[in-house]
């Protein structure tokens, strides 16, 4: 079983400490013995360097300070990937488990997760990446009609041509570190930039049929490692904070991967976050995505403004 025996964990923090610390105690829980690494974008809040100072006696933090060959304009998640899988490569990982800090394991990681995710590299060539995530219910809607599992008995796989925009890249889930290097070389700034990197490329991104891992909804968030006025605003109005996902029960778990594939595994309706502000859609982005995930009158006066705008635009107004 390739993947359990050469899989490292890399978590990526910036500023957010209760989530960091949630992140970290999922892992835990669900991958105990796997080495985790937590790549940190030199994280200034008092909070999150408590944090990292405590869980740096279990696990290795490294620190990008944006110099150098992991230098960025724009924040430094692209270079804390690339400094995240230079150091698999050097330590001979064959995979790396790429989550977030505003992400969380929901259930265990069994060995037939481990063997999906063996099987899958094997069947499908032309990837460097499986994501591992839940997929959001507002995404849910075609989502048949952009993947199909024809390849692969443990992922749907993108249907080729119907890539675009950001869709065939993820910055989260399982990467092969070998392929990474020998295909893509290394990670641009933006997941738009490596998803039309990959098209070009000829590579494709399945997503996990039976995902171990999701975004907590409703995340306070950054935009370039900082909050203006106007991002304060939508986090504010679209209750931004900090919301756990409750563990998957046994039960639970087994429902969730006997079922039949065709059953898509959208967050809203297999988990559940008992503090989150809405249970029947959520907003996963942070900033205006929160804001407009919660709804509410503001809501729709902004939405009412911005067809305004879009329409005395197109009419050269």
């Amino acid at each position: 079983m390739k993947a359990r025996d050469s899989l490292i964990v890399f978590v990526f923090s910036f500023n957010r400490g209760r989530f960091l610390l949630n992140c970290i105690k999922s892992i835990d829980s669900f991958l105990d013995g796997f080495e985790v690494v937590i790549v940190d974008d030199e994280s200034t809040d008092k909070d999150t360097q408590n944090v990292l100072a405590a869980v740096s006696k279990r696990h290795r933090v490294l620190k990008n300070d944006g110099v150098g060959e992991y230098e960025e304009k724009t924040g430094g998640l692209a270079g804390s990937m690339n400094m995240a899988m230079a150091y698999a490569a050097e330590r001979g990982y064959e995979y790396a488990l790429f989550i977030q800090d505003d992400m969380q394991l929901v259930r265990p990681v069994l060995n037939e997760d481990f063997s999906n995710i063996s099987s899958y590299f094997d069947k499908i060539i032309n990837t460097i990446q499986l994501s591992s995530t839940f997929v959001r219910k507002l995404s849910s809607g075609d989502f048949l009609n952009k993947y199909d599992i024809r390849d692969s008995a443990s992922a749907y796989i993108r249907i080729e041509g119907s890539e675009r925009g950001k869709s065939n890249f993820s910055a989260t889930g399982v990467f092969s570190v070998s392929r990474f290097h020998r295909l893509f070389g290394r990670f641009e700034v933006g997941e738009a930039k490596n998803s039309a990197k990959a098209i070009s490329l000829g590579l494709t991104c399945g997503r996990s049929i039976y995902p171990f891992m999701c975004w907590l909804p409703y995340p306070s968030s950054f935009r370039g490692k900082k909050k203006n006025l106007k991002h304060r605003f939508f986090e504010h109005f679209g209750r931004s904070g900090f919301y756990p996902i409750k563990q998957m029960s046994d039960t639970e778990v087994e429902t969730f991967l006997r079922r039949n594939p065709s059953y898509i595994p959208v967050m809203e309706e297999f988990l559940y976050s008992p503090s989150s502000p809405r249970h029947d859609v959520w907003s996963t982005g942070g900033g205006e995505y929160n804001f407009l995930g919660y709804g509410g009158a503001l809501s729709k006066l902004f939405l009412a403004a911005k067809s305004t705008k879009k329409l005395m635009r197109d009419l050269g107004l």
